[in-house]
């Protein structure tokens, strides 16, 4: 017993100084040229490596030093593999009974660039060279018992292992792909990658777990570890098992987005993750996934009118599980949730045939989804909207899908009641306010049917249905919506621009539609209200606040119908009212219509019975440059209320007017100044407040030396002692222009000057719109019986007489409209009197000189002779 331990100590000693010295003793290289001849013409590349040694210690096999294998020349002018050391263990067992079995394959910091160019081809793909050989006959399969030789050339090796490797992957062919990628061939780097494989076999489950730096960190940020296998003689990866997880701590968003080109680059960001999943593909599959990002900024590359914008800081959340089901290719969603900065979506469901013809059974439901938040993390989509549009509170809802690509249908709910949405002046719906909207949608072969659509708003109900029909080159549609009758009392909290209206009454039921194709589709819309009423705001009229006016509408009704084409939407309408009031007056019916077309609004006609009288005429609008026109015409309307109503000028007239206006202007000009208007204007038995022409004449005359008290008749009613003027006609035609009011003509026939009533009288002149100054000048012409009555009395008045002796007396008309002056011009009444005097002293001369000089009264020769010398002489 003793003498064989001694045998086996001395076996065991031999064994370990053979397997010290033999590194030494034995040399490998003299084979390089051997294996350096097989394995070039493998690989078609001109592979070389340093050297290589024996090695025992480390494990009984063989170390190639300096591996590099060239890159393809097409590629780059770099290696392709390069590494340190590629240590190769054999099983010592095997290799006594003269089988070379591999035990472990050890890659020590190999260097590996995969790259692929714009056309799609690999830098690899010359390296498989298709077989010259002749197909040889199928050889018939070996016993399922027999590991074949094939699988063990394979699968020969029982471990890999690599250390402090290098992954580099270059594409430029997803550049050329994506449009709005980045410019640039893109890269990804592995490095520190460590790999160990175990248990290597077709037929066993081999273990693996693999960690390394992605874009090249200074720490290893991701791992990938489990079993797989076995796969199996025919290698079917559907039904190998596989237990596999992957961590991801703290990884690059901005490297990961910048590598792979995309059109979205992360500024910031970093992501863990942790996946898991067990099981084959042909049986039942078990995954889940905890991702999340933190601290994400987005950037896209913009346009040319924005340049590039960034979102907000992005927190994201994935977690969800799901099983896979072979039988019927069934996944069914097991508390699966997306959250982003608060925001979060919990989908569950099913789907069947998923990798053939979908079917699914799905629903998402979020009780605390912030639009706002959201909108406002995307400044580059949220620009889109108008600006004044905001958001702020949650909403919630509700997604149900069931169906096929072909034939499915959705139910949506959303909730915002607690929502605060503000756009502008136009909408405010505050936290409480009822705001909802149910939808049910399906399509089946094309065709969209919209069985429910109701938004709620407050104490507003709409509800539509219809369908849509995708399966034409153009879309068409057949839809109808409907609202129910609906109150206007508290719409002045929702729509601001209503509050300062006080709205109250109700609107009727409205329906609207729209059929056909949407490129020409007709639409209609009908609405009707009982009683509407609104409150006018007051106005500001020379400094002064006015009282707020009242307005009511009673009996109201709309129609219209119209199309889409391609200047956009174009219909006609009508638009009648049984009556109202404005501010205690009383409107009777009325009625007009209307068209639109391209960018243009027509009121072709339209009539209103008000003011005792009717108003009627025509309108437009252009919408593009906000120009528009209006002309109106009145008919026996009563002139004190309607230009008090319609003008900023207050008392100024009495009577029935009558006329036409044309006036133009633009809605975007500020006040007056883009005003323009001209048009013919009559009153009839009126009076003109403010102004009493015969008394101010009267005044006048008694400044003039010699004519004080010419225009007195004796009688006191003569003079009118009132501040109006009183007349049987008033015709005007003026011009507006830059503020002014340009009177062409402006004549007042029949005025009351006494118990003659045919006096006349004749402006024309300027009035300014915004201060009322007025500058006007004319004649008062009097009656003949009254020009009669004042020259009997004042013989010098005949200087003022015209042809048929009725007095005329120049004025101008001053001041403003509250307070006018009125003036006469007493420079030309002077003058007038002044000849007239002078004319009756060459008369009276005349006459004594022909008495002297015994002429006789009939001699006319002689008396024209003596009148021509009296007036040479006046001239000298």
């Amino acid at each position: 017993m003793k003498k064989a331990l001694v045998a086996v100590a001395v076996v065991l000693l031999v064994l370990l100084v053979t397997a010290i010295i033999a590194p030494f003793v034995i040399d490998l290289n003299q084979y390089k040229g051997e294996i350096l001849a097989k394995v070039r013409p493998a690989v078609n590349r001109d592979v070389d490596f340093d050297r290589i040694e024996l090695t025992v210690l480390s494990g009984f096999g063989a170390e190639l030093q300096g591996l590099k294998i060239p890159e393809n020349p097409e590629f780059a002018s770099d290696n392709f593999v390069t590494l340190d050391s590629l240590q190769v263990r054999l099983k010592l067992l095997p290799l006594l009974k003269g089988e070379v079995q591999v035990s472990k394959l050890i890659l020590k910091s190999p260097v590996v660039h995969i790259r692929r160019n714009a056309q799609g081809v690999f830098n690899f793909q010359d390296m498989v060279r298709p077989s010259e050989a002749p197909a040889e006959a199928e050889k018939p399969r070996e016993p399922a018992g027999e590991q074949p030789p094939s699988a063990l050339a394979v699968f020969g090796v029982g471990e890999l292992g690599i250390k402090d490797g290098t992954v580099v992957y270059e594409d430029e062919m997803i550049s050329g792909r994506e449009k709005e990628a980045q410019p640039g061939p893109k890269s990804v780097t592995v490095s520190r990658l460590d790999v160990s494989v175990e248990d290597m076999s077709l037929f066993e489950a081999v273990s693996f777990d693999a960690q390394g730096s992605l874009f090249d960190e200074p720490h290893r940020n991701f791992r990938v570890f489990g079993q797989a296998g076995p796969i199996g003689e025919a290698m079917d990866f559907t039904k190998m098992p596989l237990n596999v997880t992957i961590k991801a701590d703290s990884l690059s968003l901005q490297k990961l987005t910048e590598s792979l080109g995309l059109p979205v680059r992360a500024l910031s960001g970093k992501m863990n993750a942790y996946i898991s999943a067990a099981g084959a593909l042909d049986q039942n599959l078990d995954a889940s996934a905890n991702i999340a990002a933190d601290d994400l900024v987005l950037q896209t590359q913009g346009d040319g009118n924005t340049g590039p914008q960034k979102t907000g800081a992005i927190s994201v959340k994935l977690d969800g599980k799901a099983l896979y089901s072979a039988a019927g290719e069934k996944l069914d969603l097991q508390s699966t949730s997306l959250e982003i900065n608060g925001s979060r979506l919990d989908v569950t469901g099913s789907a069947q045939n998923v990798l053939t013809k979908p079917v699914w059974k799905m629903a998402a439901k979020s009780d605390s989804l912030d639009l706002g938040a959201l909108i406002r993390l995307f400044p580059m989509y949220a620009g889109k909207a108008p600006a004044e549009l905001s958001f702020s509170g949650p909403a919630k809802l509700d997604i149900r899908s069931a169906g096929s690509l072909n034939d499915f249908s959705v139910e949506a709910g959303l909730d915002m009641n607690l929502m605060k949405i503000v756009y502008g002046e136009m909408f405010s719906k505050s936290e409480g306010v009822p705001f909802s909207l149910v939808s049910s949608i399906g399509m089946k072969e094309g065709i969209v049917g919209i069985s429910t659509l109701e938004l709620d708003l407050y104490n507003l109900a709409l509800s539509g249905s219809g369908l849509v029909n995708l399966k034409q080159e153009v879309p068409v549609a057949d839809i109808r919506i409907e609202a129910k009758p609906f109150s206007l009392q508290g719409w002045g909290a929702i729509v601001p621009m209503l509050a300062q209206y006080q709205p109250e009454g109700a609107i009727g039921a409205v329906t609207a539609g729209i059929a056909g194709p949407l490129n020409k589709a007709a639409l209609s819309c009908s609405a009707s209200a009982e009683h509407i009423a609104l409150v006018l705001p007051p106005q500001e009229t020379q400094g002064e606040a006015q009282k707020p006016k009242k307005a009511a509408i009673e009996g109201l009704s709309l129609n219209a119908r119209g199309s889409t084409g391609p200047d956009g939407i174009g219909g006609t309408g009508t638009l009648n009212a049984g009556g109202g009031s404005f501010d205690n007056i009383a409107l009777g019916r009325m009625a007009g219509d209307f068209r639109y077309a391209g960018s243009r609004l027509d009121v072709p006609q339209f009539s209103v019975a008000v003011f005792n009288g009717t108003i009627s005429g025509s309108a437009s609008y252009q919408t593009e440059t906000k120009d528009w026109a209006f002309s109106p015409v009145f008919k026996a309307v009563d002139a004190g209320t309607a230009v008090d109503t319609l003008t900023s000028f207050k008392d100024v007239f009495q009577g029935t007017l009558s006329g036409d206006v044309r006036l133009r202007g633009n809605a975007a000009a500020e006040g007056l100044a883009s005003l323009s208007a001209q048009g013919n204007v009559g009153i009839k038995n009126g009076k003109l407040n403010n102004v009493d022409l015969a008394q101010a004449i009267a005044e006048g005359f008694s400044a003039l030396e010699g004519l004080s008290g010419a225009l007195l008749t004796g009688q006191e009613e003569a003079v009118q002692r009132n501040r109006e003027t009183a007349f049987d006609s008033l015709d005007a035609r003026f011009e507006m222009a830059r503020q002014t009011v340009h009177l062409t003509s402006f004549e007042l026939a029949n005025i009351r000057t006494g118990k003659s009533t045919d006096s006349l009288a004749r402006l024309k002149g300027d009035v300014a719109l915004e201060t009322r100054v007025l500058d006007l000048t004319g004649d008062v012409i009097l009656s003949e019986r009254h020009s009669a009555e004042l020259i009997k009395k004042t013989p010098a008045l005949n200087a003022l007489a015209d042809n048929k002796q009725r007095v005329v007396i120049p004025i101008t008309i001053t001041g403003n409209m509250t307070r006018p002056k009125v003036l006469l011009k007493s420079g030309e009444i002077s003058k007038a009197i002044a000849d007239y005097y002078a004319k009756k002293g060459i008369e009276k001369g005349v006459e004594k000189l022909k008495e002297r000089l015994g002429i006789p009264q009939s001699d006319k020769g002689s008396e024209k002779i003596i009148e021509d010398l009296f007036n040479t002489i006046i001239k000298k």
